[in-house]
């Protein structure tokens, strides 16, 4: 019984250090990425990078989403502004600033809708209802 034991406790190791070089390697590319591409390219990768540390390092992905939505509003791409308002509205409610996170939903949906993409507007309607639930001092 100890060895069958002891075997998992090693395949679950292995796999999980495994699954965590990976994730490194991924950022690393992405990393990499940004020093080689245009404009657009190079939001869509601050964004990935962001959501990647959004629960492990919030501040950090916080910082790339700004860095990203800053890019953005010097491109005037207006659904990519929305992605980082979504993108900084995320960052604000789990790190419970939910009248923040609410500010910046708000912000992504008016774009959104106005841009008729339906998808993001579910989704941030969904990220609305999430951050109203955890905001008591909210009356609608």
């Amino acid at each position: 019984m100890t060895r069958i034991g002891n075997f998992i406790r090693i395949l679950i190791f292995c796999l999980l250090f495994n699954l965590s070089f990976a994730q490194q390697s991924e950022i690393d590319s992405l990393k990499n990425l940004l020093s080689r591409q245009d404009s657009t390219e190079k939001i869509k990768t601050y964004y990935a990078l962001g959501l990647i540390y959004e629960q492990s390092l919030p501040d950090t992905a916080l910082a790339f989403y700004q860095a990203g939505l800053k890019l953005s509003e010097e491109t005037h791409s207006e659904t990519l502004i929305a992605k980082g308002y979504n993108g900084i509205g995320n960052i604000n409610f789990i790190s419970g600033r939910y009248a923040m996170a609410l500010d910046y939903f708000f912000k992504a949906l008016k774009i959104f809708e106005s841009k008729h993409l339906d998808n993001s507007t579910i989704y941030c309607l969904q990220y609305i209802g999430n951050a109203g639930a955890g905001n008591c001092s909210i009356h609608w």
